[in-house]
């Protein structure tokens, strides 16, 4: 029982460490500065309930993050989900490109809709 307790321990404070690591970067200030008040409640929330997973999907996930500091990784899922062509062949710069095209085509769109 003892060794249960301490490696729960033991987990609950690498838990807390990756949580303030995430907190303390310069990526997390800059978003917390621009949020509205709805979504540093729910980042706050998260970070009580120690959701490190919940904390970085907020910071993938928010909409102010410039396409040029997300990962490869995050920008084939995006382009992925935008149907973009070959987007498991093309390198981040490519990507970058295919994906502001995107959203580029989707505000004209928007605007001949008005």
């Amino acid at each position: 029982m003892l060794k249960y307790v301490r490696r729960e321990t033991h987990q609950s404070l690498l838990n807390l460490r990756a949580i303030e690591t995430i907190i303390n970067k310069s990526i997390f200030e800059r978003l917390w500065n621009v949020s509205t008040e709805a979504e540093k409640q729910a980042v706050t929330l998260f970070i009580g309930e120690r959701r490190k997973s919940s904390i970085l999907r907020w910071i993938r996930n928010h909409r102010t993050l410039d396409l040029e500091e997300l990962s490869v990784i995050r920008l084939k899922e995006i382009g992925q989900q935008h149907s973009i062509r070959n987007w498991c062949r093309l390198t981040r710069l490519e990507l970058i490109r295919a994906l502001k095209d995107f959203r580029g085509k989707e505000k004209d769109k928007e605007k001949d809709k008005e």
